[in-house]
């Protein structure tokens, strides 16, 4: 069966289109005998036009689904090196500490004359964090530029053990040492390849921001709500996605000061499993296009025929 390209564009458009709905039956009758197997029209456009995009992104999400099979053995492991002997090891635990429950990025150390401000996990100085007790509580406050400049900002209590330990990774520095000064993201990464194959400090905010989606989706109960209502609340739900990942764009500018509201079309484009909005669509009957534009279904074709029983 051979198909031209813009018979297989139409094609994608005719899988991605409205309602939510994936209207495959016409092809139900058009089989070829591949072996001793017989594959769907839908099986063999697949094979045959596979987008390596789409195939990097369904595997990007897999693999971040898989972490949660060794989740627990990590935080055992970082917990029991809060206590190590070696410095490298308790920054290493601190770390991954902090990419575990804040979802922040890794953060790669700047080159020799760059000047940029911006920051992440393992490029986190000295300035960037403020130590300090409040009614028994341990509290870290966190405030550094991430990625395109965006402030990043947040006030957390910690274990008593994590805070002890960034008040001996800081001590004796200046306000530009780096806290994690004995750490790189190579010997971060390569440690987390020792638990699963491929994982890298990058999966964790993928594995977080599609866990948050379905924790959020799996609370909805209302099926005789109006159709609005559940447009508005899966939308809510990617809101609560962006904010965790800190995902911010500028609107406005008013007296010389930029003013910044929560972006929702990077979570939903590139940190949240389109499988876990679609399994939801099809089970309380919410068309698709409200949530996804065409051209966002057609990039996002491989999720598009998610069971509604799919859970991340």
């Amino acid at each position: 069966m051979n198909f031209t390209h813009n018979a297989w564009n139409t094609h994608k458009r005719e899988i991605a289109g409205s309602k939510g709905s994936i209207d495959l039956n016409r092809g139900r009758g058009i089989h070829e005998d591949v072996g001793s197997h017989r594959h769907s029209l839908e099986n063999v456009v697949r094979e045959q036009f596979a987008d390596p995009q789409e195939s990097r992104d369904q595997k990007k999400y897999d693999k971040a689904r898989n972490l949660a099979t060794y989740l627990g053995k990590i935080r055992e492991q970082y917990r029991m090196d809060f206590k190590s002997d070696e410095d490298k090891i308790r920054q290493r635990a601190v770390a991954l500490y902090f990419i575990d429950i804040l979802g922040i990025r890794v953060g790669n150390r700047k080159k020799e004359g760059n000047t940029s401000e911006t920051a992440g996990c393992c490029s986190l100085r000295k300035k960037h964090l403020k130590l300090y007790k409040e009614n028994n509580n341990h509290v870290v406050e966190f405030d550094f530029l991430g990625k395109g400049s965006i402030r990043y900002y947040n006030q957390i209590s910690v274990e008593k053990i994590v805070y002890s330990n960034l008040q001996r990774f800081l001590k004796n520095k200046s306000d530009e040492g780096y806290v994690f000064d004995r750490l790189s993201t190579t010997h971060l990464n390569t440690y987390l390849k020792t638990f699963m194959d491929g994982l890298t400090a990058k999966v964790f905010r993928t594995y977080h921001a599609c866990r948050i989606m379905q924790q959020e989706l799996d609370k909805f109960t209302r099926a005789k709500k109006h159709e609005s209502y559940k447009i508005w609340y899966c939308k809510k739900s990617i809101k609560l996605v962006a904010i965790f990942l800190n995902h911010q764009r500028a609107v406005a500018e008013k007296g010389g000061n930029k003013k910044f509201e929560t972006s929702l079309t990077s979570a939903k484009l590139y940190y949240i499993d389109p499988r876990i909005v679609v399994a939801w669509c099809t089970k309380w009957c919410v068309p698709i296009e409200n949530i996804y534009s065409t051209s966002q279904r057609e990039k996002l074709l491989w999720a598009m025929t998610a069971d509604a029983d799919f859970k991340f």
